[in-house]
């Protein structure tokens, strides 16, 4: 996904895209971290508020738990599991008209009316069938030894109740919109509290949270000014 959005930007707006990249991946890696691990990492990755090189990133080693696991399950389920169509990127493949499925476009015409809107799906997103304890259990089973969620991916949408850690999501998260349950925290929990049938250890839960936003107003004007500006990872980070 990284190299096919990047082979169609300007190199200002790669260096924009890696940031929000490398923010993400930050903290994954810190989410899984035990809290002393995860304060070195924290001062090790960002010194003086400074993006660390590639050589420098290259450099730090991974967590030993991460570089001995054999099995972790990455689960991509927010707004987008509504539709359910072509990926995660629904969103923008939708409104802007690219990418590997040229077939919504008709789709959502035939079964949406003409003023509907990506964002009315969260009303539809109500989760009722969830229960962590159950995927924790299922999770468990099949010998994962790590389970990554998407807190937030790039349309926005926060899966934990974010109205005060990040203001700018009101009515745009799952207590505001949506299930009105705190489907991370709910998730986070009950995985912790789940042991691995690979290992008898207890499985370690973490998050994806992107920075990346199709449609947040500061991206959409640096995209329209060619990524010239970058008012939005300036004001996000």
């Amino acid at each position: 996904e990284v190299s096919c959005v990047c082979a169609m930007m300007s190199r200002h707006a790669m260096k924009v895209q890696t940031i929000c990249w490398l923010r993400s991946l930050y903290w994954i890696i810190i989410s899984t971290a035990t809290p002393a691990n995860a304060m070195n990492l924290r001062s090790s990755t960002l010194q003086n508020d400074r993006i660390l090189s590639w050589e420098e990133l290259d450099g730090r080693p991974l967590p030993q738990w991460y570089d001995q696991s054999k099995f972790g399950i990455f689960l991509h389920w927010g707004v987008f599991s509504v539709p359910a169509l072509c990926s995660e990127w629904f969103g923008t493949y939708w409104r802007d008209h690219w990418g590997p499925c040229p077939y919504i476009g008709q789709l959502m015409n035939e079964t949406e009316r003409p003023s509907f809107s990506y964002q009315e799906f969260a009303r539809r997103f109500q989760a009722e069938l969830f229960n962590a304890t159950e995927w924790s259990l299922a999770f468990a089973k099949a010998g994962a030894q790590y389970v990554v969620l998407t807190s937030k991916h790039h349309d926005g949408y926060c899966m934990w109740d974010s109205r005060d850690s990040v203001p700018t999501t009101w009515h745009w998260n799952v207590m505001d919109v949506g299930p009105r349950r705190d489907l991370l925290g709910e998730l986070a929990e009950a995985v912790k509290n789940a042991s691995s049938r690979q290992t008898g250890e207890s499985i370690k839960f973490g998050v994806y949270h992107s920075l990346y936003e199709w449609f947040n107003p500061m991206y959409l004007q640096d995209r329209k000014n060619n990524f010239t500006t970058d008012h939005f990872v300036s004001m996000k980070t």
